[in-house]
Formats: C-alpha cells, sequence, structure tokens
C-alpha cells in the first residue's frame, strides 16, 4: 500500500489509509470499465457475426436457387438440341438450312446460360459458405469477449461488496454505537 505522508517506519495514518482506499477504488472502476467495454465489443462482434451468418444463408439459398434453375434449362436446352439432331439435315433450300441454324444457335445460347446460371449458383453457395463460416468465429470471438468482460465486472463487483463488508466490520468494532442503530 502506497504512503503518503508517513515515511518508512512511521506510524500509517487513516489519512495514508483512506489515500490507499481511494487508489484501489480508482483502479477497481478502469478494471470494471475495460470489462464493460470489453463485453460492448463483444457485443459488436456478434451483431456483425450474426449478419454475416443470416448473409451467408441468404446467398446460400439464392445460389441453391439458381443452381435449380440453371439445370433445369440446361437440360431443357439438351433435349431440344437432341430432338433438334433428330429433325436435321432435312432443308432443301438455304432458307429452311438458315431456319435451323437459327434454332440451334438459340438452342445454344439458351444452353450455355443455364450452364452459366448454375456456376453464378455454385459460386454464390460457396461465397455463403465462407461469410457463415466467417461469422461463426466472430459469434465465437464475440462472445468470449461479452463472457471475459462480464467476469471481470462481476469480479470488480465482488471485491467491492467484501471491502465494503469488511469497512463495516472495522466502523462497528471501532464505534459500538453503530451496532446498537441498526447499521448495515
Amino acid at each position: 500500500m502506497p504512503l503518503s505522508s508517513a515515511q518508512e517506519g512511521d506510524p500509517v495514518t487513516r489519512s495514508d489509509t483512506v489515500h490507499a482506499q481511494q487508489a484501489d477504488t480508482l483502479e477497481l472502476g478502469k478494471t470494471w470499465s475495460e470489462g464493460d467495454a470489453m463485453e460492448e465489443k463483444g457485443a459488436k462482434i456478434i451483431e456483425r457475426g450474426e449478419k454475416l451468418v443470416l448473409n451467408g444463408e441468404k446467398k446460400i439459398a439464392k445460389g441453391k436457387g439458381l443452381v435449380r434453375s440453371g439445370t433445369a434449362e440446361a437440360e431443357v436446352q439438351e433435349a431440344n438440341y437432341m430432338r433438334m439432331v433428330r429433325t436435321m439435315g432435312v432443308a432443301n433450300t438455304p432458307k429452311q438450312l438458315k431456319k435451323e441454324l437459327k434454332t440451334l444457335s438459340a438452342i445454344t445460347e439458351k444452353w450455355d446460360n443455364g450452364v452459366d446460371q448454375s456456376k453464378r449458383g455454385e459460386k454464390l453457395i460457396k461465397d455463403g459458405e465462407k461469410e457463415i463460416t466467417e461469422g461463426r468465429a466472430k459469434l465465437r470471438k464475440g462472445n468470449s469477449m461479452v463472457l471475459r468482460g462480464q467476469g471481470q465486472k462481476n469480479a470488480v463487483e465482488t471485491q467491492i461488496r467484501s471491502e465494503d463488508a469488511k469497512t463495516r466490520v472495522e466502523i462497528e468494532d471501532l464505534d459500538p454505537a453503530v451496532k446498537t442503530q441498526g447499521g448495515r
């Protein structure tokens, strides 16, 4: 305990004790505030983690929808191509041949679009999975910070209650009238 007015070997005065208690109280207040700040920061990290998980889930759902519709479109166009191939080669005029080529080109374009759509969906799914992983990591970190901050605050509060009880006992020992007045 630091002594303000007493030198080594001098008796400790009430003033010295009060100064030491005030310094301890300031340190406890600082420790409690640090715990509170840690808890608040953890809560913000949790919030960001929840948003990442939610956004990741949305991306996965959208990606799965794109994969389903893209795959379905590609399968339809593949079936159209197979039907077209069976009827091709019967063109008797350049105009009929151009019509076959135009239809074949449209099938090819739609088929490619379906495949591309499926690939975009697969990428969204992977991106969503990454966001969920990142979000869960933030949730773990945030929860840990909240718990550590709460623990730090609780430890300070417990110490303060203990010191308050000790001080009440000391006062009661010094002044018996406090006991008869129903002191705490």
